[in-house]
This record gives C-alpha cells, sequence and structure tokens, in this order.
C-alpha cells in the first residue's frame, strides 16, 4: 500500500510554499528512473524506454515540483530519442537494447499522445517554474506535431485538457479544431461495455474540470460502460491491471459512484509500485490516485494547477 505524504520544508519548495511530499512519485522513481534520466521497462529483455514514459515521468516531476528529475528526463529525451534535436525532430517511440545487444532506437515512428504529453508539460513548467527556454521548446514541439501529424491524430487518444493547453499556450487556432472534432467522434463514439484497451479515454475524459460542460457530455456517454464495471461478478479484474483501476478514479468521482470508487482505490493503491516490472499500469496509478488526492488539476483553458503553488496563484 502506498505511505502516507510527508511534509517538505520551505527551502525545499521555494519561500512562502508549503506543500506535502509524493510518496507515489518517488517510488515510482526508485523504480523506473535511471540515473541519466531514463525510464526503464524492465519487464522487456529489450529494457525498453519509450516516449510515452518520458512524457509521463516530466507530467509527475512537474506535479511534484522535482526540477532536477524533470530535467534529467527532459535531457535524456533531448540526446537519445531526438538525436540532440528535439526542437525540430519528435521523439522516437522506442529506444533499447537491439539483438545486437546495441542501445538504440527502435522504433523511430513517433507517438502523438507522448508528443503532445511533452508539449505541453513544458508549456506549464515554464509557467510554473518561470523558465522561458521550456515554454520556447514547447512550442517547437507543438509546431512539429501540426505540421508532421496533425493529419494522423486519433481522436480518442487525444486528452482534451492537453489540446486546450496548447491552444492557450500557442494561439494556434488549428488546436481548437482539433479539440472540437476529438470531442466530436468522442462523444460519437459507441463503448460496447468496458475494455482495458481504452482506459485512456476514461482517464481524460474524468480529468475535466467541473466547471466544463464537456465533462457532463462525456460522462453521460461513458456512464453505461462504468456501470457494466460495477455491475459485474469480480468488478476489479475486469479493468486489468491495478492501473487501471486508477485510471477509472476521476471519472467514478465525477459519477459519484462512490462504492466502485472506494473499491478500485484500494485495489490501485495496494497494488502499484510494487516492484519495477509493471511501468504502464505504475503509470496509470499514478495519474489516477494523483487527480484523486487532489495533486494536480486543470481549468477549462488547460491551466494546470499543483498542490505546490501557492494559494493565491491557483486557478478555479
Amino acid at each position: 500500500m502506498l505511505s502516507t505524504s510527508l511534509l517538505l520544508p520551505d527551502s525545499a519548495l521555494g519561500a512562502g510554499v508549503k506543500c506535502d511530499a509524493w510518496p507515489a512519485w518517488q517510488r515510482f522513481k526508485l523504480l523506473y528512473l535511471s540515473h541519466d534520466g531514463r525510464i526503464i521497462d524492465a519487464s522487456s529483455e529489450a529494457q525498453i524506454t519509450t516516449s510515452e514514459g518520458q512524457s509521463s515521468a516530466l507530467f509527475f516531476a512537474l506535479v511534484g515540483n522535482d526540477r532536477e528529475a524533470f530535467d534529467r528526463i527532459l535531457r535524456w529525451t533531448h540526446n537519445n530519442l531526438s538525436g540532440s534535436q528535439l526542437e525540430r525532430l519528435l521523439p522516437a517511440r522506442r529506444w533499447g537494447r537491439d539483438h545486437d545487444g546495441a542501445w538504440r532506437v527502435l522504433d523511430s515512428h513517433s507517438a502523438t499522445d507522448a508528443n503532445l504529453w511533452i508539449a505541453y508539460t513544458l508549456g506549464e513548467a515554464s509557467r510554473l517554474w518561470n523558465e522561458q527556454r521550456y515554454a520556447s521548446l514547447g512550442a517547437d514541439i507543438a509546431e512539429n506535431i501540426l505540421r508532421q501529424e496533425g493529419g494522423r491524430l486519433n481522436p480518442r487518444d487525444l486528452p482534451l485538457v492537453v489540446i486546450r493547453g496548447l491552444q492557450r499556450q500557442t494561439k494556434d487556432p488549428l488546436w481548437t479544431e482539433i479539440e472540437r472534432f476529438a470531442e466530436q467522434v468522442i462523444l460519437g463514439s459507441t463503448l460496447d461495455g468496458f475494455e482495458y484497451d481504452t482506459i485512456r479515454i476514461y482517464l481524460w475524459a474524468g480529468m475535466l474540470p467541473a466547471s466544463d460542460p464537456t465533462r457532463d457530455k462525456l460522462l453521460d456517454a461513458l456512464k453505461p460502460a462504468l456501470e457494466d464495471v460495477a455491475k459485474r461478478a469480480a468488478p476489479l479484474e475486469t479493468v486489468g491491471p491495478p492501473g487501471g483501476s486508477a485510471a477509472l478514479l476521476p471519472m467514478l468521482a465525477n459519477a459519484r459512484m462512490t462504492a466502485t470508487l472506494q473499491l478500485h482505490r484500494q485495489r490501485a493503491a495496494d497494488g502499484s509500485l510494487q516492484d519495477n516490472q509493471s511501468h504502464y499500469s505504475d503509470a496509470l496509478a499514478l495519474f489516477g490516485l494523483g487527480w484523486l488526492e487532489q495533486r494536480y488539476r486543470f481549468n477549462r483553458s488547460g491551466v494546470l494547477t499543483v498542490r505546490w503553488t501557492p494559494a493565491s496563484d491557483r486557478t478555479h
């Protein structure tokens, strides 16, 4: 089970700011983050690192006010997934050990969801840490996404809060068009019960703020699948690994499905971060449990609020 929070001294966070440390992030780093800044999937013989893993870790480092880890992760991504040209080249999808024992890029194609999170997180890191270089790099990546991948975006994989954040950060109207299209596709989708492969649809939709009318529309569209999970004889096992339970927590909370929420919260807390063999599930656990613990929130414009932000600076 995840341990209780610890209180960091003011000196570790900046003058006048107190916040809880994030034990889950500290444990995640211990299990998966190498000394040079890559997230390692130890369950694979190739010791894979993916752009998706790097992007999630960047976000968690920002939420945890862990700038040292943030810069390590960013530097490794820049050097190894983009050939030291992250401002020009979207990061490769997979890196690891090949059949000959050489460490290199194994799949040079890019992963759109990872690219989106990297660009967005850099923009928010610039605002929260007052570091302009992050914003410049994030804007370059966002522009490259539109130029290189605009016609290949899968709407069902796009977090609306991130798309809105990129529109606000870059002022490019194309992001508004992508957001509208993504919302239409998700609302028009027919999900026949719950499937683990679609777990991130529920996670991203659940993260929308209560003030956003889209949240209730998505809840109405996705709630039958949530109710299907709740009615099954063995509902916990139907969502896959413990991270699947964590990914459902925001939407279960929004739907006020209290009993099912508590079951999945307990399963996620008890079953996550046990070893270094379940990177994807554990990343979902940090997203879902972190949201439920109010370690981060988004507003309707995709502005990220984190627990360590001074209360006077928080957006609602």
